[in-house]
């Protein structure tokens, strides 16, 4: 509540200071950029192809390219007998999609790998792993696919990466937006002791909740209010960004390739992180590009949002050795912290947000 009642006050007294931003009519050579998404290929399923196919209707441009990034299901070996045929299928959907369009699209397929701490076989490290094997297959180093699909030349020149769920909305123009963000001068980032000092590597949009979503369900109407993209009744202020120039990254935004290829492929250690986003975030400095907007949806019942609570929360604990001085990298061994104290401090606030139901129940059943 505390909390609560500081950011108030202080966006009735401070105020909102955009990120500056370059107004582009066509992306540079020099920003080719890739939008991925994500996922798994579960099923023969259309669904992710004409997700795919509306992004690129809505922010065409000969220097965007639009990619599927999917792990197959875990497994208890590293290939299964419906591998064969998922493949098929997606290479295919990604041939359609070329064809009609002119090489606009890719796909990727990630090996399974053996998980010690899961004891099967997976795509290592989920979605944080993906990209990190997408930016080393661009860089020219140790490919991880096991099928890669579309125009690879343009893959490997690419500059940016715009990262988004399954089920994240993309909006008309909404690319070109943060690659002119990006490209402003002030915003370019610049690497120092280990992490970006000045400009940014990673700038997060501001995420709405789709009408539908908001809709579905009693259970959703009563969190969500009436959902979509609304900026009158929307806050677009951000506490973090307005007082430090920096904001949250939430797995959804646009990323520097090479400052993320320097900075993030041995900064964590494996297999003990669920959540990566704030930690990617810290090291890269994330800021918060409040005039753009993506929706998300919302969970319809208690059950879903809890799993996805649970997920967060568990999260927030294995992000808690990047609050102090020495965790431990990608290669076991512990190292100095480069993460400014404001980052670890996001660290720690997310703590808080984890103690909170648990605390406010304990204050119910004591009153």
């Amino acid at each position: 509540m505390v909390k609560s009642i500081g950011e108030a006050l202080l966006r009735r007294f401070l105020p909102s200071h955009p990120i500056p931003r370059l107004k582009l009519d066509k992306i540079p050579d020099s920003a080719k950029t890739l939008v991925v998404i994500p996922t798994l290929l579960t099923k023969e399923d259309s669904a992710p192809f004409e997700k795919l196919e509306r992004f690129y209707l809505s922010n065409k441009d000969d220097n965007i390219l639009f990619g599927l990034l999917f792990d197959l299901t875990d497994a208890k070996s590293e290939t299964t007998e419906r591998d064969a045929a998922l493949l098929s299928f997606a290479e295919e959907k990604i041939s359609a999609l070329n064809e009609t369009y002119d090489r606009r699209f890719f796909l990727a397929v990630r090996k399974r790998s053996f998980s010690r701490s899961e004891k099967k076989y997976i795509g290592s490290e989920r979605k944080r792993g993906a990209l990190i094997d997408l930016v080393s297959f661009i860089y020219g180093e140790d490919d991880r696919f096991s099928l890669v699909s579309g125009n690879t030349d343009f893959i490997k020149s690419a500059a940016y990466l715009v990262t988004l769920d399954a089920d994240t909305n993309l909006y008309i123009g909404a690319v070109k937006e943060m690659v002119g963000a990006m490209l402003h001068p002030s915003n370019r980032p610049v690497i120092e002791k280990g992490a970006v000092r000045s400009g940014y590597g990673i700038l997060q949009p501001r995420i709405a909740l789709t009408a539908e979503s908001a809709c579905a369900s009693r259970f959703s109407r009563l969190l969500c209010g009436s959902g979509g993209i609304d900026p009158y009744t929307f806050a677009t202020y951000d506490t973090y960004q307005n007082l430090f120039a920096e904001g949250i990254f939430c797995g959804k935004g646009i990323i520097d390739i090479a400052a993320f290829h320097t900075l993030i492929p041995q900064a964590f250690s494996k297999e003990s992180i669920l959540s990566h986003d704030l930690l990617e975030g810290n090291l890269l400095r994330a800021g918060y590009l409040s005039d753009v907007v993506l929706t998300d949806s919302f969970p319809k019942d208690p059950l879903a949002f809890y799993q996805r609570a649970h997920r967060w929360y568990r999260g927030d604990v294995q992000a808690l050795p990047y609050a102090f001085s020495s965790p431990y990298n990608a290669l076991g061994k512990r190292y100095k912290n480069p993460v400014s104290k404001l980052g670890r401090y996001k660290v720690l606030d997310n703590l808080r947000r984890l103690l909170t139901p648990p605390l406010l129940l304990s204050a119910l059943l004591f009153s």
